[in-house]
């Protein structure tokens, strides 16, 4: 499905959708990624760790393995597409990203994070490890008729630093909204916002 923005954004705060677990998250909070508003880059705005960026931000990666984190969509679903926004990132983005998804049944979900990383549960490849481009928007179908509850996005390691701002992906009865990667000079990963789609048609936000 080529325009899987038609659906509702099932990973929403409002529907309940939450980023429950990051690897890394020194530079920026993984809560960043499922903000509603549109993300900014604000010149000269500092924190005591750097520069302001309004995404998940991670430290650069000295070992083997990528970032990842763990979505709880507010609403179980079929997926039909994602969007990586990389707006305002031209030298400090990943290079790749990967999606997977994994259905816990119906909430509420007991154990959570403990089923979430046994060995027993089972993460389907949703996208494999895909090219991204720097500041711009990189949409991606997905085509599964498989059921989720949660997904795992990874993005790719570069030599140097990486970074997302937000993230959007599209399912039919979640449609993940959008992702954006951050960057700037320093050594860190950034990692963009998420969010999800059901079934009614509604404006992509």
């Amino acid at each position: 499905m080529k325009d899987f923005t038609q659906f509702a954004d099932l990973a929403s705060e409002r529907l309940g959708g939450e980023v429950l677990e990051a690897n890394d998250e020194f530079f920026a909070p993984k809560e960043n990624l499922l903000k509603a508003s549109k993300p900014v880059f604000l010149e000269g705005k500092y924190t005591d760790r750097g520069k302001w960026m309004d995404g998940w931000e991670t430290r650069r990666r000295r070992t083997p393995g990528h970032d990842w984190c763990i979505i709880r969509l507010g609403l179980p679903g079929i997926l039909r597409g994602a969007v990586v926004d990389t707006s305002f990132f031209t030298g400090n983005y990943p290079e790749q990203f990967a999606l997977e998804g994994c259905d816990l049944g119906h909430p509420p979900y007991r154990n959570e994070k403990k089923r979430l990383a046994s060995a027993e549960t089972r993460w389907v490849e949703l996208v494999p490890q895909t090219s991204l481009k720097g500041d711009a928007q990189n949409p991606v179908a997905i085509d599964h008729d498989g059921r989720f509850t949660h997904v795992r996005f990874t993005p790719g390691n570069r030599s140097r630093r990486g970074g997302k701002r937000r993230r959007r992906a599209g399912f039919e009865r979640p449609i993940l909204r959008r992702a954006e990667q951050l960057a700037d000079a320093r050594p860190r990963q950034k990692h963009g916002r998420w969010l999800g789609n059901e079934t009614a048609p509604r404006p992509w936000l």
